[in-house]
């Protein structure tokens, strides 16, 4: 399956068209910042933030070994669905956020928060776990969260996480998956993506484990293993078009020797978009948290959003499918 999403064609600056956002217009309405390029316009002076991610809950039914989440433990028990939401629309209007990324821990363990929340924001994604029912009648981009084959993906999830995950989403069909690419998975590429390509579902994304500053070793990838890799995805994405989401141009970002152009077009870096936790407190630097090493990131979201905003049409597409308007 082919995902298809609308988006505006960019104009001769490589940019989406300024001037009032319409439905599925794409990379400009959900990441347009401030220093983007492009005339400022009277309604990127109003909004300041445009972009934002945050965690529902800190409970997740996984310890996945890899995970960022847990690398820290987040203090403090979850607040109630009443003081989250009303927090959360006071800071909606205090920064103008129009774009949410619902994170955790595991958002869908709280369903109707997720629901009412996104009601908030003109467009909203999720990341999830798979192991928990996918909430209905909720508009909002979900992706699911595999980490490779079944013996790939169960030694980093625990055991029999794989066959949770297809229990939930009807054997992966028509959905959306993210696999965080370590160590422990890398070999498992190309057989991954044929077991999803099989099971008709809607398309895949890699991303990079991002790991913590003078980290080594365990899940961390030496550079030359993950050149392969990306060199490995550039091949595949000719044999899965369509399929294997990444571009080609944000699969190039995700190179060690680009870290320091990713890292100076990312929005947490340069105050345009913020990460919240499960109290609504603000985590530096993004959503990884303290102590995560910005100059291996491997995010998928970050490297998408750049190279969208330098006229990577294809990027933007994925953007309008992950991040749905309301």
């Amino acid at each position: 399956m082919t995902i298809h999403a609308v988006s505006a064609v960019p104009n001769g600056e490589g940019r989406a068209s300024p001037g009032p956002p319409e439905r599925g217009t794409g990379i400009k309405e959900v990441f347009a910042t401030r220093g983007a390029g492009g005339p400022e316009t009277e309604e990127s002076r109003i909004l300041p933030v445009r972009f934002a991610s945050v965690d529902a809950t800190r409970r997740c039914p996984l310890r996945c070994r890899h995970c960022y989440y847990y690398r820290t433990f987040p203090a403090g028990e979850d607040l109630s669905d009443e003081d989250f939401l009303a927090g959360l629309a006071t800071w909606k209007v205090t920064t103008g956020a129009e774009c949410m990324l619902w994170l955790g821990g595991e958002p869908f363990l709280r369903p109707d928060l997720v629901r009412e929340g996104t009601r908030l924001f003109r467009r909203n994604g999720a990341f999830t776990s798979g192991c928990v029912p996918l909430p209905q009648g909720i508009t909002c981009g979900i992706v699911v969260s595999l980490d490779g084959t079944p013996t790939a993906n169960d030694a980093i999830r625990g055991p029999g996480a794989f066959q949770r995950v297809m229990n939930t989403t009807d054997g992966g069909r028509g959905h959306l998956f993210h696999c965080t690419l370590t160590s422990a998975n890398i070999h498992s590429i190309g057989e991954f993506l044929a077991r999803l390509h099989r099971a008709d579902a809607a398309g895949v994304l890699f991303g990079f484990y991002s790991p913590r500053t003078g980290e080594t070793g365990g899940w961390v990838l030496t550079d030359a293993e993950r050149d392969t890799a990306v060199d490995l995805l550039l091949r595949l994405r000719k044999e899965y078009d369509g399929f294997l989401l990444n571009t080609a141009p944000s699969l190039e970002l995700l190179r060690p020797g680009e870290s320091m152009r990713l890292a100076a077009r990312c929005p947490y870096r340069n105050g345009e978009a913020v990460a919240l936790d499960h109290r609504l407190r603000v985590k530096h630097p993004c959503s990884y948290g303290p102590g995560v090493d910005c100059l291996r990131c491997g995010c998928v979201t970050m490297s998408l959003r750049a190279t969208a905003e330098d006229g990577d049409v294809a990027a933007r597409n994925v953007l309008d499918v992950l991040f749905v308007h309301r």
